[in-house]
């Protein structure tokens, strides 16, 4: 039987510490499961990050001791066809602005790829809505996130699946 590669292109960071890399610890747990139950080989593709380490909730790990392989980006890297090679199938953030072109790669690259979404455009809309009182930089936000759900949607459509997270994702 042939052995599926699944590589998790996640929309959290990782933060690097000499040989040590501290992830976030529920990403970093459900990878430990997706370790246990994917039927082959399992990495992760993750940016690095130059801000502060949260106060909690991270995982502090040597390469040498993960249970998966990790290739790690520097900030705003994106992921190339070097990246995916000897992967059979992408799980990637739908979230993520500079994750939209994985869908037209992994055509290319004939690798499957399957988005996991978890906010819809209102919510989008709400959030810069609610963090800047000034309307130019509001409206600005705006049509940023116009511009960006209009990639995302086309990047829907070439992509192989689509998870989505939460009632209102769901809905839409």
């Amino acid at each position: 039987m042939r052995s599926f590669h699944l590589a998790i292109t996640p929309s959290v960071p990782v933060w690097k510490s000499g040989n040590l890399l501290i992830f976030d610890l529920k990403f970093y747990n459900g990878m430990l499961l997706y370790v246990e139950k994917w039927p082959g080989d399992v990495s992760c593709i993750i940016s690095l990050s130059t801000e502060p380490l949260p106060e909690f909730g991270v995982i502090t790990i040597s390469y040498i001791e993960l249970p998966f392989k990790c290739i790690t980006l520097i900030e705003k890297e994106l992921i190339t066809a070097t990246h995916l090679q000897g992967v059979s199938i992408v799980l990637a953030s739908g979230d993520s602005d500079n994750q939209l072109h994985l869908s037209r790669l992994c055509k290319t690259e004939n690798i499957k790829c399957v988005y996991i979404i978890e906010y819809i455009p209102e919510t989008r809309y709400q959030i810069a809505a609610l963090s800047t009182s000034n309307p130019i930089v509001k409206l600005r936000r705006f049509l940023y996130i116009w511009e960006k759900e209009r990639k995302r949607v086309a990047a829907f459509k070439l992509c192989d699946g689509l998870q989505s997270n939460g009632v209102p994702v769901h809905s839409s």
